[in-house]
């Protein structure tokens, strides 16, 4: 009896190996099955993390070209600044020397009228020479103004 019980035994046993022997292949199929699609499956995420990497990438480049452009436009807007502040200041400028130098031909307007004026009354007493003297002295004051404002008008277009 227990022979046959052995045998019994034996034989489940013998099943159960053949049973998990004709298994093994349905079960390797299957198991290769699962690992072509979970493989297929990772494909995807991992395509999509090399974009997502690739991006950030291209994002910091982006973020450090944004920061460097900002910087220069800061710089830019400072320099215009100042170049403004320097043009306000030629604008005065020139604005005070047109000031003085009208002051100054008004002045010489004068003289020269009141030199003709003296002129007009003692002609019979004045002497050429000093005349001539006073009149070149005059010519090269008016040069030395024209001259000044020549250079006040190139200031001006400039």
């Amino acid at each position: 009896m227990e022979i046959c019980f052995l045998k019994s035994n034996l034989e489940e046993i013998v099943d159960g190996l053949i049973a998990q022997e004709s298994s093994i292949p349905t079960l390797g199929a299957e198991y290769e099955h699962k690992l072509k699609e979970t493989l297929s499956a990772l494909r995807n995420p991992r395509s999509l993390n090399n974009e997502i990497e690739r991006l950030t990438q291209e994002n910091m480049q982006l973020s450090a070209q944004r920061m460097q452009l900002k910087q220069q436009c800061e710089d830019m807007n400072g320099r215009l600044a100042r170049a403004r502040a320097a043009q306000s200041e030629l604008v005065t400028s020139l604005q005070q020397d047109e000031q003085d130098i009208d002051i100054e031909v008004r002045k010489y307007e004068d003289t020269l009228r009141g030199v003709a004026d003296q002129f007009r009354q003692h002609r019979a007493y004045i002497n050429k020479d000093e005349v001539k003297s006073n009149i070149e002295m005059m010519k090269n004051s008016m040069s030395e103004l024209e001259l000044e404002e020549h250079k006040v008008e190139e200031l001006g277009q400039k």
